[in-house]
């Protein structure tokens, strides 16, 4: 039973002490990877960022999108133009890799991409183990 408590600071006390912690992932060990490991990479191409993440990662198209430097009207007018196809969310996240590529909004490498995969918003990071694996055995 906890004990009664006087105010937040003591009380955020108590419950640190009596709930286990979870460590923390260390992304650069256990076959994981960190995005600076990705920036040896040549400039990604397009069948590559479909095959190798879009795959994984369609249904967090937008987020992908915004960590990219898009903003969300962009984003909107994407799908409002070019996601009518069987497979929308793919079709997205296609022509969202389609625009980065062209070098209009931010810098596009691998390592911009691995950054993009461990933000929170996309929380991907197990996706770079298969990432640099992949592009490893491109060489």
């Amino acid at each position: 039973m906890l004990q009664e408590v006087s105010g937040i600071d003591e009380a955020v006390e108590e419950i640190t002490k009596r709930c286990p912690t979870r460590p923390q992932k260390d992304l650069g060990t256990k076959g994981n990877r960190k995005p600076e490991d990705f920036a040896s990479f040549p400039r990604p191409k397009l069948v590559d960022l479909i095959n190798i993440v879009g795959v994984r990662v369609k249904v967090k198209w937008k987020s992908m999108g915004l960590g990219l430097g898009f903003k969300g009207w962009e984003l909107n007018g994407i799908y409002a133009t070019k996601c009518r196809e069987l497979d929308p969310p793919q079709e997205c996240m296609t022509e969202v890799f389609s625009q980065w590529l062209s070098g209009l909004k931010s810098e596009y490498s691998w390592k911009k991409l691995a950054e993009v995969l461990v933000s929170p918003a996309v929380n991907e990071i197990e996706l770079l183990g298969h990432m640099y694996k992949e592009l490893t055995n491109k060489k």
